[in-house]
Protein backbone atom coordinates (compact mmCIF):
# COMPACT_ATOMS: atom_id res chain seq x y z
CA UNK A 1 0.00 0.00 0.00
CA UNK A 2 1.08 3.50 -1.00
CA UNK A 3 0.64 6.59 1.34
CA UNK A 4 -0.72 9.65 -0.04
CA UNK A 5 -1.49 13.56 0.53
CA UNK A 6 -4.21 14.32 -0.85
CA UNK A 7 -4.79 18.37 -1.45
CA UNK A 8 -8.82 19.56 -0.58
CA UNK A 9 -10.30 21.95 -2.49
CA UNK A 10 -11.94 24.78 -0.43
CA UNK A 11 -14.96 22.75 1.09
CA UNK A 12 -12.67 20.68 2.79
CA UNK A 13 -15.05 19.53 5.16
CA UNK A 14 -16.95 18.31 2.66
CA UNK A 15 -14.03 16.89 0.37
CA UNK A 16 -12.61 15.19 3.44
CA UNK A 17 -16.59 13.40 4.09
CA UNK A 18 -16.21 12.32 0.14
CA UNK A 19 -12.69 11.30 0.11
CA UNK A 20 -13.18 8.77 3.54
CA UNK A 21 -16.21 7.23 1.85
CA UNK A 22 -14.49 6.45 -1.26
CA UNK A 23 -11.66 5.02 0.75
CA UNK A 24 -14.05 2.91 2.38
CA UNK A 25 -13.48 4.89 5.87
CA UNK A 26 -9.17 3.61 6.30
CA UNK A 27 -8.31 3.09 9.88
CA UNK A 28 -5.11 5.31 9.47
CA UNK A 29 -5.76 8.91 8.15
CA UNK A 30 -4.15 11.93 9.19
CA UNK A 31 -6.37 15.10 8.33
CA UNK A 32 -5.68 19.17 9.45
CA UNK A 33 -6.87 22.29 7.16
CA UNK A 34 -6.56 21.54 3.41
CA UNK A 35 -4.72 18.17 3.46
CA UNK A 36 -5.53 14.42 4.28
CA UNK A 37 -2.64 11.85 4.55
CA UNK A 38 -3.79 8.04 4.45
CA UNK A 39 -2.87 4.48 2.52
CA UNK A 40 -4.43 3.27 0.03
CA UNK A 41 -3.58 0.70 -3.04
CA UNK A 42 -6.00 2.63 -5.53
CA UNK A 43 -4.92 4.56 -8.27
CA UNK A 44 -4.37 8.03 -7.80
CA UNK A 45 -5.44 8.69 -11.02
CA UNK A 46 -8.37 6.91 -11.19
CA UNK A 47 -9.22 8.43 -7.48
CA UNK A 48 -9.20 11.99 -8.81
CA UNK A 49 -11.07 11.67 -11.80
CA UNK A 50 -13.83 10.15 -8.89
CA UNK A 51 -13.46 12.90 -6.24
CA UNK A 52 -14.96 16.29 -7.17
CA UNK A 53 -13.39 18.19 -3.48
CA UNK A 54 -10.08 16.90 -4.19
CA UNK A 55 -7.27 19.04 -5.92
CA UNK A 56 -4.20 17.48 -6.19
CA UNK A 57 -2.91 13.88 -5.02
CA UNK A 58 1.08 13.40 -4.10
CA UNK A 59 2.62 9.98 -3.28
CA UNK A 60 4.58 10.49 -0.41
CA UNK A 61 8.07 8.77 -0.97
CA UNK A 62 9.87 9.44 2.42
CA UNK A 63 9.13 10.92 5.56
CA UNK A 64 11.04 12.03 8.65
CA UNK A 65 10.58 12.39 12.51
CA UNK A 66 13.00 15.56 12.59
CA UNK A 67 13.96 17.95 10.26
CA UNK A 68 17.93 17.05 11.30
CA UNK A 69 17.25 13.97 9.37
CA UNK A 70 16.71 15.01 6.62
CA UNK A 71 19.95 15.23 4.51
CA UNK A 72 20.69 16.78 0.89
CA UNK A 73 23.12 16.72 -1.21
Amino acid sequence: MSKYAFILGQASRLAATELLNVLNQPKNYLWQDNLLITETELAPESLLKQLGGTIKIAKIIASYQNLADFKTT
